[in-house]
């Protein structure tokens, strides 16, 4: 344990909301295991961006839970708001950028956070090819 504010969970961090440690119980190892759902709204967690959705959300995994989170980008590191919580799956937004990917860019247009027209747009021209290329391989189509 981190400490009073703040539990390691497998690849996620809880930190110290009033709540959120209910569902952990510790085993005779020291390791903390799931009771239920880890993560609850209004929780600040970190977690590592794995993959990139169809819509441009960054996808986590934590203990069985997925956690989707818009403009972030496979690879980074990131502190999260959880703002949804349903069965098995967490929807949240970025607080903080912690390790950054190299294939970030900066957009192109002043309304991309608030527009959602152009979800890709924080990707480099050419990381945005490949990125669409693999959804599309992942769909089963062949480029």
């Amino acid at each position: 344990m981190k400490g009073d504010d703040e539990i390691e969970f497998g690849k996620l961090k809880i930190s110290a909301v009033p709540g959120a440690h209910e569902f952990l119980e510790k085993n005779a190892n020291g390791a903390y295991f799931n009771l239920g759902f880890a993560v609850k709204k209004n929780d600040i967690c970190e977690v590592v961006i794995e993959d990139i959705g169809s819509n441009g959300e960054g996808i986590a995994h934590a203990d069985g839970m997925t956690i989707f989170v818009p403009f972030a980008l496979p690879g980074e590191e990131c502190k999260v708001h959880i703002l949804k919580v349903k069965d098995n799956i967490a929807f949240a937004k970025v607080i903080e950028i912690t390790k950054s990917n190299e294939e970030r860019a900066l957009p192109k247009c002043p309304y991309f956070e608030k527009c959602g027209g152009c979800n890709f747009m924080c990707l480099s021209d050419q990381a945005y090819y490949s990125y669409k290329q693999n959804i599309i391989e992942k769909l089963g189509f062949k480029v």
